[in-house]
C-alpha cells in the first residue's frame, strides 16, 4: 500500500470527492486547517469511507504550522506497517493519471521525488531568499497576505538586517540550506529517517518555527544534507500554473489547461476549484 497526505483549509466536500478517488487505491490522511470549523456532518462523511482526518493545527500561509501539519500527517501515516510510500498533496490537487498507473509508477521505487535548489541562490519576491531562513518571523500569529503582514514582513527584515541578525549560524558546520516545492513523493526510509532526525534534533523544529516558508525548505534540507542525497531526482510530478487566472494564483486550472496536462509528465494538478474545474477534473476522472 501506499499512503496520500492531504494538506487542507476548506470546501470540505471537494476534498471528500479527491478523497473517494483515492481511496480506491491508497490509504488517504487528511488534515484540515482547524479554521475550516468542520461540521459533525462533514467529518461523519470522511468516516464513513475510512478516511483518517485530523484538524489540530490553525495555518496561515507562510507559518510554520504548515511543517507540523506535515509532519503529523507523515507520522500517523508511517503508523501502518504496510505503507511503502508517501505522496504530499493539497485539497485542491486531482490527480491527472489512472490511479492505479500512478501507484505502479511508485510500487518498489526507491527513488525520491522533490524539487530543490540551493536558498543562497535563490531571488524571488524582491528579496533573498536565505533572508527568510536567516532572521526571525512570527506568521503563526499574524497573517502574512494581509496589509499589517506585509508591512510587518519588510520591517522585520529591515530591522534585522540592520542589527546584523543571523540565525544561520545556529546550523550545523557544512549544512546547507536547500528549498523548493513542498509537495513530494518519498519511500518508506526517506520518511523514517526524515521523522527521526527531526525527533533526534530538537534544534531543528526550533530554527525553522521562526523561519518564514519553513514548508519550502523543511525536507529538503534533511534530505539534501544526508546519504540519501543521490536519490533525489528534481521532478514531483506536479503541474502548477504560475499565473493569476480566476483570482487566484497559483491558477486554478479549467479546461485550457486540459490538452497541456495530457501530453506532460505529471500525476497530480493544482489547483482544482470545481466551479472552475469540473471538464479538467472529468477529463482525468475516467483515464
Amino acid at each position: 500500500m501506499q499512503a496520500i497526505m492531504i494538506v487542507a483549509h476548506k470546501d470540505p466536500d471537494q476534498v471528500l470527492e479527491l478523497c473517494k478517488l483515492l481511496k480506491k487505491t491508497f490509504n488517504v490522511y487528511v488534515h484540515f486547517d482547524s479554521k475550516c470549523h468542520l461540521s459533525d456532518d462533514n467529518v461523519e462523511k470522511f468516516k464513513n469511507i475510512g478516511i483518517n482526518i485530523y484538524s489540530h493545527y490553525s495555518v496561515n500561509w507562510g507559518s510554520y504550522n504548515i511543517c507540523k501539519v506535515e509532519l503529523l500527517l507523515l507520522k500517523e501515516a508511517l503508523k501502518n506497517k504496510d505503507n511503502t510510500y508517501f505522496h504530499l498533496i493539497s485539497g485542491q490537487d486531482w490527480p491527472t493519471d489512472n490511479i492505479k498507473s500512478i501507484e505502479k509508477f511508485y510500487s518498489g521505487n526507491k527513488n525520491i521525488y522533490l524539487t530543490y535548489k540551493l536558498t543562497k541562490d535563490i531571488f524571488k519576491e524582491h528579496e533573498y531568499v536565505i533572508w527568510w531562513y536567516k532572521f526571525y518571523y512570527f506568521y503563526d500569529r499574524i497573517n502574512r497576505r494581509s496589509l499589517f503582514g506585509k508591512i510587518i514582513h519588510r520591517l522585520l527584515i529591515y530591522s534585522q538586517r540592520l542589527l546584523h541578525i543571523n540565525k544561520l549560524k545556529r546550523l550545523p558546520k557544512n549544512m546547507e540550506l536547500y528549498c523548493g516545492s513542498q509537495w513530494f513523493d518519498i519511500p518508506r526510509y526517506c520518511a523514517e529517517y526524515c521523522v527521526n532526525y527531526i525527533d533526534n534534533n530538537p534544534w531543528y523544529e526550533k530554527f525553522f518555527s521562526t523561519s518564514f516558508c519553513s514548508d519550502e525548505a523543511f525536507f529538503q534540507t534533511i534530505i539534501l544534507n544526508s546519504p540519501m542525497k543521490d536519490k533525489v531526482v528534481p521532478n514531483n510530478h506536479r503541474y502548477i500554473l504560475w499565473k493569476n487566472k480566476h483570482n487566484s494564483s497559483p491558477a486554478i486550472l479549467d479546461t485550457e489547461d486540459i490538452d497541456t496536462v495530457q501530453k506532460g509528465d505529471y500525476h497530480f494538478a493544482r489547483k482544482i476549484d470545481p466551479k472552475f474545474s469540473r471538464e479538467f477534473m472529468n477529463s482525468f476522472s475516467d483515464k
